[in-house]
This record gives structure tokens, C-alpha cells and sequence, in this order.
């Protein structure tokens, strides 16, 4: 016969004070509020809150964008990548009802970008404490060359974004509020 021996000794477990573990919701969530990508943007409008507002168009996703209205305007030579990438990969550190957040009136920055195959996407932004944070919206233009895939397209971006703000992550807000003259070569503060 082998033997088996066994042995009951007592366990005990040594615990003092309480583990608190409470994840945010926000890190479980997919933090890409908008990804447009690169080569779809035709078109980039914004209205600073400081500074002018300025209009650039490209007339294919290989093309360079002209700034609308200063034809002699030549251009830096990483503007093309800066307005094609405005909306690539926006992501998010913070998300709220946008009810929740006060809104200053006459601090607001408007991006709009219009894709070529017409999709427009409209972020309101704000400087709100230490934070900037923005609304998306998005809509069909009129003259989409497929008006119907263009209107699938930004409701599922609209019934994504919608009555929501988002705590833009680092350098988001840069590149949506960068005003024309760092565009432009030999414009002060280019």
C-alpha cells in the first residue's frame, strides 16, 4: 500500500484595508471620436476664435490645397498634410452630455471639413478651464456626387456624435484651431 500523507494545516489570509479599484468608463470606450482619412478631404474651413477666417480647397486627394482668396499665398510645405490630417484620428480624453458643459459664446472655434465624396463634419471648440473641448456634427452636401452613400455615411457619424462633447486628447485642438498664417510661407507666425 503507498501512503499518502496528508496534512491539514489552517490558511489564513493576511488583509488589511480595502481594495478600491474604479475604472473610468471612458477606458473602455473607442476613444476616435472622427476618422477622416487623408486623402478624402477636399475641403477645410475654420473660424478661428482669434484671427481670421480661411477657406482651403484641393481638387483631389493627390492635389495641393490653395488657400481661397490669396492667390499669391505660397504655402509651407507640411501644409498639405496639416489640413488633409485635421480630422485623422480626433480622439477623445473625456466625454459628457454636451448639456453639461458651459459654452463660452464668444470663444469658439468652427472646423468644417468636407470630403470629396461629400461628407461634411463640423467641430465646435472651446478652451474651457484647462481643456478644450468640441461638438461633432456631420451632414450630406448638396451636390454629393452619390447623395445616398454621402447621407449614410454622416448619420452614422451624427447618431455617433450627437448631443455629445469630447475632451479633445493633446494637440487635437492645435491642429483645429491653427490660424492662416501658419499655413503660409513668410507670414508672421508662420
Amino acid at each position: 500500500m503507498t501512503g499518502v500523507q496528508t496534512c491539514a494545516l489552517p490558511i489564513s489570509w493576511l488583509a488589511s484595508g480595502r481594495a478600491e479599484v474604479e475604472p473610468r468608463l471612458v477606458d473602455w470606450l473607442d476613444k476616435t471620436v472622427v476618422n477622416i482619412a487623408r486623402e478624402t478631404v477636399a475641403r477645410v474651413e475654420i473660424e478661428p476664435r482669434k484671427g481670421a477666417p480661411y477657406v482651403a480647397v484641393r481638387d483631389s486627394g493627390e492635389g495641393a490645397f490653395r488657400i481661397l482668396g490669396r492667390k499669391d499665398a505660397k504655402l509651407n510645405p507640411d501644409t498639405g498634410d496639416r489640413l488633409s490630417g485635421v480630422l485623422s484620428y480626433v480622439d477623445f480624453d473625456d466625454v459628457k452630455p454636451a448639456g453639461d458643459v458651459s459654452w463660452p459664446k464668444d470663444k469658439m472655434t468652427t472646423a468644417r471639413v468636407t470630403t470629396f465624396d461629400g461628407v461634411a463634419i463640423t467641430l465646435r471648440l472651446a478652451h474651457i478651464g484647462d481643456a478644450d473641448w468640441a461638438t461633432v456634427s456631420a451632414s450630406a452636401v448638396a451636390d454629393a456626387a452619390k447623395p445616398k452613400a454621402a447621407r449614410k455615411r454622416a448619420e452614422a457619424i451624427a447618431a455617433r456624435t450627437k448631443g455629445w462633447a469630447y475632451r479633445l486628447s493633446d494637440g487635437v485642438a492645435a491642429r483645429l484651431t491653427r490660424p492662416v498664417e501658419q499655413l503660409i510661407e513668410d507670414a508672421p507666425g508662420s
